[in-house]
């Protein structure tokens, strides 16, 4: 049975260790430049100051996913606006992506981010992995375009 629910950084840091490969290795560009490397010191530091959320997917206990946002309590450009979220790591392990699983992760994502609060939430998707479908069904309207350069 796949269950959603929210937990601290430290269970999905304790539990993500093979997850965090998997997801680097199937999105990840310019690897050789930008080495996997988890700042846990940050994520706790966030967590401390209430601002970072950990959603894990979870089938018959063993981690298959995650979405983990950080909020704040309001965009620098748009103070009036009310809190903001920001999608940092959302995956789905390959063969456990069926049934909606990826959906109900992002809904459940969705409405934890309510319960806190949050006006406006962002997420990102690489342009060579990009899950627009998901995405548009849900209600996710595309507002930007992200590029990157290599320095």
């Amino acid at each position: 049975m796949l269950t959603f629910r929210v937990e601290t950084w430290e269970d999905l840091e304790r539990d993500g260790s093979e997850i965090f490969k998997v997801h680097y290795d199937e999105l990840a560009l310019h690897k050789d430049a930008m080495p996997m490397g988890l700042d846990n010191a940050i994520y706790l530091e966030f967590q401390r100051l209430g601002l970072l959320v950990v959603l894990t997917a979870r089938r018959d206990g063993v981690l298959v996913g995650y979405w983990v946002g950080i909020v704040i309590h309001h965009n620098p450009h748009n103070k009036d606006a009310g809190k903001v979220a920001t999608c940092d790591m959302f995956y789905i392990l390959p063969e456990q992506r069926k049934g909606g699983a990826g959906a109900r992760l992002l809904m459940a994502a969705e409405s934890e981010l309510r319960k806190r609060g949050v006006k406006k939430a962002s997420l990102s998707t690489k342009i060579h992995f990009e899950n627009g479908a998901l995405l548009d069904a849900l209600g996710w309207e595309k507002t930007d375009i992200v590029r990157q350069k290599l320095l």
